[in-house]
């Protein structure tokens, strides 16, 4: 009987951890939506729009593309989302 719960609960760990990576993606494009609709509206929020380190290394390296494919990789955000976010940031520097 207890090898049976272990065997269950082992079997449903892959598809939990699943389903937390789709929640997880879907609450990144979320933000990134929210963020962009309060910046085009002039809307002043707290919380800064964080560029992964990675995507600062690419830029500073001269490759935006590279650095708007990582940005869509760190936050499920979509390619015109990423590529808004990352012009904004390099014109910010």
């Amino acid at each position: 009987m207890e090898e049976t719960i272990t065997l269950a609960l082992f079997a449903l760990l892959p598809i939990t951890l699943i389903e937390l990576t789709n929640v997880r993606r879907k609450l990144q494009r979320t933000e990134s939506k929210l963020n962009l609709l309060l910046q085009r509206h002039g809307l002043d929020h707290h919380e800064e729009t964080v560029i992964p380190e990675e995507v600062e290394q690419a830029l500073q390296a001269g490759r935006k593309i590279r650095a708007i494919r990582l940005y869509r990789q760190h936050t499920g955000a979509s390619l015109r989302e990423a590529h808004e976010i990352v012009t904004t940031f390099v014109r910010g520097k």
